[in-house]
Parts: structure tokens; sequence; C-alpha cells
């Protein structure tokens, strides 16, 4: 497989997750707020895998997004533009997974799927 088809891969994934995501939170299917949460999460997550694949990385198998925005930082002097947003996802990427975890509402998932969206944009830019 090649770089690029290597990077088409990993934004076709990140651009996955956020579309189901953003059908979740479109949809009269109430209550499923965790689950929009942790696919916002994973689109974020893919999204900055993809700027590591792009730059000849191998992703790691790692789930914190502010690492993984530090990893691209040595890539992108404007890493700070993300940096909040990824903080913000960062609870997702286990939380909402497994009984027990608090309850996330309807704000909640919105602004995780903001936040996502706008890691998606940042990455899209630097790939062109």
């Amino acid at each position: 497989m090649t770089l690029d088809e290597m990077v088409a891969e990993w934004l076709g994934y990140s651009t996955a997750d956020l579309e189901v995501a953003k059908c979740l939170l479109a949809s009269d299917m109430t209550g499923q707020y965790r689950i929009i949460c942790f696919h916002a999460q994973q689109s974020a997550e893919k999204a900055l895998k993809t700027v590591l694949v792009k730059n000849d990385v191998d992703p790691p198998k790692e789930h914190d997004l502010v690492k993984l925005c530090n990893m691209c930082g040595e890539f992108n002097s404007n890493i700070k533009d993300v940096l909040q947003y990824a903080g913000e996802l960062n609870s997702y990427s286990n939380e909402p997974r497994y009984p027990g975890g608090r309850e996330i509402l309807f704000d909640e998932a919105q602004s995780a799927v903001q936040n996502a969206e706008k890691i998606f944009k940042w990455v899209g830019q630097k790939l062109q």
C-alpha cells in the first residue's frame, strides 16, 4: 500500500466515525449520547493519526488525543489551534464504552461532535 493510500484509508475511517456521530446526533434516537461522544473521539483520534501517517510515522496504539496532538506538533507548529478540543474529547475514548459512567446529555454530545469537526478540519488543512 502506498503512503497516499494509507493516508486515504486513515482519513476514511475518521470520516466514517464523524458521520456516524453526526447521524446519531441528528436522529431521534435519544439516549445515545455516550455513543456519539465515543465516535467523535474516535474520529479525532484517527484524523490525528492520519497526520502521523502522512509524515511517515507509524501511529501508536494510543488513545490520548493530547499526546497525539503533541506528536503531530513535530510537523505542525500551530497544533495549539486544536489542543483544547483534543483535551475536551479525551475522556470519551473509554468512559462511554462501559456501564457505570456518568450521564451524558445532548449538549455535551453536540459539543463533542463540534470539537471532532474542528480537529478534522484542521487535519484536512494540514494534508493539503
